[in-house]
């Protein structure tokens, strides 16, 4: 956790709030957050690295923001809220059906 702390000061620093892999980091930092069982913690940096591919991918379907989507909606279930959980999961489905494929084994991984 410290580890991709570190990473997002030094490229925030350097590259600013909206380039490099920023969008990499923040859900690493969540999924790790998640896995140590701060859920709460987890959510609002899931969601900024969500954001952050929403933007870069500017309305056009991005897989990177379906796979931002389906670890919020992973959190989001834990805690409790299954509609927001469903929302971000149907919409990661769309995405990954139509980046990835039908048949892609992240299509797959959306529907479990």
């Amino acid at each position: 956790e410290d580890y991709l702390r570190q990473a997002l000061k030094f490229i925030e620093q350097e590259a600013g709030m909206n380039k490099g892999n920023r969008g990499g980091v923040l859900l690493g930092l969540g999924i790790v957050r998640d896995r140590l069982g701060k859920h709460n913690e987890a959510l609002p940096v899931c969601l900024k690295a969500y954001e952050f591919y929403k933007e870069r991918a500017n309305g056009a379907p991005a897989s990177l923001q379906a796979k931002a989507g389906i670890s919020c909606a992973k959190i989001y279930a834990k805690l409790g809220k299954l509609k927001q959980a469903e929302t971000y999961i149907r919409e990661a489905v769309e995405m990954y059906e139509i980046t990835c494929g039908e048949t892609s084994p992240l299509t797959a991984s959306a529907y479990h």
